[in-house]
């Protein structure tokens, strides 16, 4: 992942985690004010309903007693009534005739002067019939105020576990993110090295090809072209014989290269007894003493011996080419969890910030591929010791 990418990921996590804070605060602050609204709703429609049978009872006795004249004297009862202690929390009470207009035509009493709320009617009737409905209307002003005093307190409170959130846990799970995107993005930096030095080793392993065959190939080949023309041009036998040794040579040589870029034995022999053989050769072509140990059953793995086998290699050469090594000691270790490759020789050693040059930082790069590592210590005078490890993969199924 690219930085810009990276850093859009971060700003749109960042985002998510702010809208999420902001949703749980809005879940913790809104139930409080909508539950004392509907709470205080009820409550003021169950008064308004008592208030208005209370009412109404009054004036159903006073129709009873005066049946004609009582008309005349509801408004006085009414305000009795509205001003009585048991009666508390009415804005409004109105008398309605049975075709919902105002009984004698104008509003009998108003108390308080507080907001509209919950309204309840009652029946008036002196008999079975009714003659007038009485409304009650409620104050709703103290309500209203109680929801608002409510709903500035949940909504700090939400406010408040939002940055708790944000500041805390969410903070937490940012950053923890972050941290995993920015080891992703060093692994995809990593990866990408390795893919660039791997190529790097390829091409400069098949320039080495390519002087070997021309070095050696080439100059035989090309040295046999011209002893042939001239055995042909005299009838020459032992020019010919010549020429015919010159094959062999050649033959020899292109034998060396195939065996170098694929050795014989890496596909179906013991991975110990592939690195014992390399090192009875390396003690004829190199002049060495070369001492191989073996701890553990090896097996055979071809992309385990490949790979130690390049290792085993290039310590060899580098312990005479660089160090002026007499002696070598090899030691193979295996175990569950893979094999070790251990590699002393008394030769001058060399400087430390020397272990990354050359064929050992090809060698870093083919071991990290195959999740293994490399440890060099060395000094100079005091000979090198390389360390392979090399993991066991199991083969999938």
């Amino acid at each position: 992942m690219s930085p810009p990418d990276a850093n859009k990921a971060h700003q749109a996590s960042r985002r998510a985690l702010a809208r999420l804070a902001v949703a749980v605060g809005l879940v913790v602050a809104a139930p409080p004010p909508l539950l004392t609204w509907w709470t205080g709703q009820r409550g003021l429609q169950q008064r308004a309903v008592g208030h208005a049978r209370a009412v109404a009872a009054v004036l159903q006795r006073a129709a009873a007693g005066e049946p004609h004249l009582w008309r005349y004297g509801a408004g006085k009862t009414v305000a009795r009534q509205l001003g009585s202690p048991a009666l508390t929390g009415v804005a409004s009470a109105q008398l309605l005739g049975c075709d919902g207009k105002p009984f004698g035509g104008k509003r009998l009493a108003t108390v308080g002067g507080g907001g509209r709320g919950p309204a309840a009617y009652a029946a008036v009737g002196a008999t079975a019939l009714p003659v007038a409905f009485i409304r009650i209307e409620m104050d709703g002003g103290p309500l209203r105020l109680a929801v608002a005093q409510v709903a500035a307190l949940s909504a700090a409170g939400g406010t408040a576990l939002a940055l708790l959130l944000w500041l805390g846990p969410f903070a937490a799970i940012g950053r923890a993110a972050q941290r995993r995107r920015a080891q992703v993005a060093a692994a995809e930096a990593r990866l990408r090295g390795l893919g660039r030095s791997s190529l790097a080793t390829v091409e400069a392993e098949r320039a080495r090809i390519a002087r070997d065959l021309h070095d050696d190939l080439g100059q035989l080949l090309t040295a046999l072209r011209l002893q042939i023309d001239a055995a042909i041009a005299r009838n020459d036998a032992s020019s010919l014989s010549a020429a015919r040794a010159r094959v062999e040579e050649a033959t020899d040589g292109l034998r060396r290269v195939v065996a170098d870029l694929r050795p014989a034995g890496v596909d179906d022999d013991d991975i110990a007894a592939t690195l014992q053989a390399a090192c009875s050769r390396a003690e004829v072509d190199l002049a060495l003493i070369v001492g191989f140990r073996s701890e553990g059953d090896a097996g055979a793995d071809p992309v385990a011996a490949a790979a130690l086998l390049r290792v085993l290699r290039e310590a060899l050469h580098n312990a005479v080419r660089h160090g002026a090594a007499s002696e070598v000691s090899v030691r193979l270790r295996t175990g569950d969890d893979g094999w070790t490759l251990e590699i002393t020789d008394d030769g001058g050693g060399f400087a430390p910030a020397q272990a990354t040059l050359g064929g050992l930082q090809g060698l870093h790069e083919r071991l990290a591929l195959l999740g293994g590592s490399l440890d060099i210590r060395s000094s100079k005078g005091a000979g090198a010791t390389l360390c392979a490890r090399l993991p066991r993969v199991e083969a999938s199924t």
